[in-house]
């Protein structure tokens, strides 16, 4: 980048370690509100104690930055590392939160994630909710939260293993081996001239089918919007122009792949739960 605005912040944040947040994913919401809770959750990360995560670029500087490099929507990351780390090298920050923002009804969803930009891993994840009326208690404790995985994952990476003492051999032991065992076998009749034992017939409850039928319609369902996921998913065509991940898919068909990759797992679980309740109602029974 050959930017005055990239020389900036390369100057600003040269010999210490630095973050800043990006949003890549917003549903429901406009361009400028996810900007402004990214830069309210920045500055709620820069109050943590210790600073954690080291100096704060603001989201609107780094916001400059990527215009100034043709990459000023970055919700094309769609949640992807790659892509995030590949925003960092452009900002000029070791440390990338990528923040996921859902609007449902009056409430705003969160997803937190702490990239190292060097490596494409993420440290430490936090989830949290608030109402859009009233974001900073919400973002403040989303703040709180993920400075301290973030803290812990530092810590146990800087820790030494500790040593395993070795375990000293067994001495060997004299074994008693009893003395051989005589085998008796007890006289057994002819199995054709032994009458069958008659068996009690066995009927399903009426509760066990109802159970098992409601089962299986979930069951059917979840695996139904897991096929959907899948197709949209194999639909989607990734492209990486300038660094930066690009989906073929559109918005609609992005919503509906998260709808259903949400809803897939939970009707298989409900559905799983009411088969199993059916098998026990059936055996409890009879």
């Amino acid at each position: 980048m050959t930017s005055w605005a990239a020389i900036l912040v390369a100057a600003s944040l040269a010999g210490s370690p630095s973050y800043s947040v990006v949003v890549t994913r917003r549903v429901g919401l406009a361009a400028p509100a996810g900007l402004d809770l990214a830069e309210m959750l920045s500055v709620a990360l820069e109050r943590q104690a210790g600073q954690p995560l080291g100096r704060r670029l603001s989201p609107r500087a780094l916001s400059v930055v990527l215009s100034a490099a043709n990459t000023s929507d970055t919700t094309v990351c769609a949640g992807s590392l790659d892509c995030v780390a590949a925003l960092g090298r452009l900002g000029g920050v070791d440390q990338l939160v990528a923040l996921q923002i859902v609007k449902l009804g009056s409430d705003l969803m969160f997803d937190a994630s702490l990239v190292q930009v060097a490596g494409g891993a993420s440290v430490a994840v936090a989830t949290g909710s608030t109402p859009e009326d009233k974001p900073a208690a919400g973002l403040e404790a989303l703040a709180a939260d993920l400075a301290s995985k973030a803290a812990a994952a530092a810590t146990a990476k800087e820790a030494p293993p500790e040593p395993v003492a070795a375990k000293p051999p067994d001495a060997p032991r004299a074994v008693d081996l009893p003395p051989p065992a005589i085998e008796e076998r007890a006289w057994v009749p002819n199995a054709a001239a032994v009458a069958p034992i008659p068996t009690a017939k066995r009927q399903v409850p009426l509760p066990s089918w109802i159970l098992g039928g409601s089962g299986a319609a979930f069951a059917v369902a979840g695996a139904t919007f897991g096929a959907l996921n899948l197709s949209i998913r194999s639909s989607d065509h990734v492209s990486v122009d300038g660094g930066v991940t690009r989906h073929s898919i559109s918005y609609s068909q992005a919503r509906l792949q998260d709808t259903s990759a949400t809803l897939a797992p939970t009707f298989l679980s409900v559905g799983g739960v009411l088969l199993a309740s059916a098998v026990i109602w059936a055996l409890v029974s009879n």
